[in-house]
């Protein structure tokens, strides 16, 4: 079981009332390293902050970091979506995707934004289907919030594809692909 993970460390601005449970210090920040994620099953994402001044602190929620300090405050179901599907966490910033612009639909509107790196699990609910599995992409929105959000509501922006913003009808696939019966 690997409940906590690296992630690729960066540095952001933490609101200063998650250090005095959301008490007091409301519109404060302090600036901090975000370098690892932890995973309970049922809750969000957890992530491990060091921050300046030498203080390391962790269980805190993507709702919790900020790039900017006149960032939007949303509700934390629309910094994450969905709840960790299980303890075993993995951690991988697909090369492919590094850097890339995206946009992604969360409460309620579009917001442009750039992949950072990807949460997966393993030993969720129905693994062998692969039914109700939602790997998260974090993603740095323009607005200078930190969001984690499943592949159906991202769209990619990549120079060797055509972005195409028309609705699309997909459904999700069901089958189990397995190379040995029996």
């Amino acid at each position: 079981m690997f409940i906590n993970a690296d992630v690729p460390h960066f540095r952001c601005k933490l609101r200063k009332e998650f250090l005095y449970s959301l008490k007091e210090h409301h519109g404060e920040f302090v600036d901090c390293t975000v370098f690892a994620v932890s995973s309970h099953k049922k809750q969000s994402l957890l992530f491990f902050a060091f921050i300046d001044g030498g203080a390391l602190w962790e269980c805190l929620p993507l709702k919790a970091f900020t790039f900017k300090e006149d960032a939007p405050e949303w509700e934390l179901v629309h910094h994450q979506p969905y709840d960790c599907q299980s303890s075993d966490i993995g951690v991988i910033e697909f090369e492919y995707l590094k850097q890339l612009s995206v946009k992604t639909r969360t409460n309620g509107e579009w917001h442009e934004g750039t992949y950072m790196f990807t949460v997966d699990w393993t030993n969720y609910p129905d693994e062998d289907t692969y039914k109700g599995k939602n790997a998260m992409h974090v993603l740095r929105l323009d607005n200078g919030l930190i969001v984690a959000q499943p592949n159906n509501r991202i769209l990619w922006k990549h120079p060797n594809h055509t972005l195409d913003e028309s609705k699309r009808d997909y459904k999700p696939l069901s089958a189990s692909w397995c190379c040995e019966s029996g």
